[in-house]
């Protein structure tokens, strides 16, 4: 896909929506925009760089309920803080915060502070050989501690 930019909420719906997993938003920045910088790396994992301003999204019980996606978003804060929400698991995130959401959930990604930046790596659960039990007992909270390797991405 490669770089795509969004002048406003309207056209960033469309654009995670297509790209991720349908999704919904709870609030936006006035001044919203956005950009992402999409890779797809195989037929079962892409990465993309994105920047936005503040903007809490939603994916609904009925939208998670339709998917047709069981990928995993693996997603590393680079700028600015929020949140991840998922079942009962709530992450707080900050620059160099590592979290995991399963498409196939609700969840809520709050991230109120302007200047975001994240990256985010989709891929299906069979690609990644992890227990379902395993996946959903991480979902929501911090993958890892301190990580020397991750950290020099920051």
């Amino acid at each position: 896909m490669g770089m795509i930019t969004a002048r406003n909420a309207d056209e960033w719906l469309d654009v995670a929506s297509q790209s991720f997993v349908p999704l919904t938003f709870q609030r936006v920045s006035s001044s919203f925009n956005a950009e992402m910088d999409w890779r797809t790396l195989s037929d079962e994992v892409s990465i993309a760089g994105i920047s936005s301003q503040a903007i809490v999204i939603d994916r609904t019980e009925r939208l998670a309920a339709h998917s047709v996606s069981d990928d995993i978003h693996i997603s590393l804060q680079v700028s600015a803080r929020g949140s991840v929400v998922q079942g009962s698991n709530i992450a707080s995130v900050s620059p160099g915060s590592v979290t995991l959401t399963e498409t196939n959930r609700p969840f809520t990604l709050n991230y109120v502070e302007p200047n975001q930046r994240h990256i985010v790596l989709q891929t299906s659960r069979q690609a990644l050989g992890v227990s379902d039990e395993v996946l959903h007992h991480a979902a929501g909270r911090h993958l890892s501690g301190m990580n020397p390797a991750r950290d020099a991405y920051v």
